[in-house]
């Protein structure tokens, strides 16, 4: 059924790869308005591409936060 619950936590949930994500657009509106600042719309993504890229040259998973070597 469209909509229903699927997962009893988020121990049951796949997390989705990155290519079965929707496109991420970020659009930096001008303002004088509170708050100010532009620094965490584009962060989210920045810790897996890290994680990413550290695994791409040493073949080592990252198995906790703060991102620390697991090994």
């Amino acid at each position: 059924m469209p909509g229903a619950v699927v997962q009893s936590n988020f121990n049951d949930y796949q997390m989705p790869r990155i290519a079965q994500t929707p496109k991420t657009e970020i659009h930096i509106v001008p303002s004088k308005e509170e708050p100010t600042g532009i620094g965490e719309p584009g962060l989210p993504v920045v810790a897996a591409s890290v994680c990413n890229a550290i695994y791409s040259l040493t073949k080592k998973s990252i198995g906790a936060w703060p991102i620390l070597p697991s090994w």
